[in-house]
């Protein structure tokens, strides 16, 4: 048994993001920040397709930077009040976005309540 009880099996991967990055089924599951982020970093999501589907990670905000995810396809990420949008992104330290593939589209939300977001279309 692992500290405190869990096994390595139920816990996410973390990774530190401090430049941009894309995206790809590697990164299914994992916990990203942008810690040690000294400016601006996008997360390029590829285009959707059956092979991502399921994929889904969640980026936490820990530099006061910008964090984005973006879309190399446009018009494929679902936010709120947006089927249509390309990016969104938070600057707001302990804001969470989640995001996951259905295969047609990436879908990407703010999870933390009284978060600010800004969704780009």
């Amino acid at each position: 048994m692992a500290k405190n009880g869990y096994t390595m099996s139920n816990r996410a991967a973390l990774e530190a993001v401090t430049a941009d990055k894309t995206i790809t089924v590697l990164d299914c599951g994992k916990i990203l920040t942008n810690r040690g982020a000294s400016g601006a970093v996008e997360l390029l999501l590829p285009t959707p397709s059956s092979d991502l589907e399921g994929v889904n990670f969640k980026m936490v905000v820990h530099a006061a930077q910008n964090f984005k995810v973006a879309t190399g396809a446009v018009d494929t990420l679902v936010s709120r009040n947006d089927a249509t949008a390309d990016s969104i992104l938070s600057a707001q330290i302990g804001n969470e976005i989640y995001v996951f593939c259905d295969g047609t589209s990436w879908f990407a939300y703010g999870a933390t309540d009284g978060g600010t977001y800004t969704i780009a279309t």
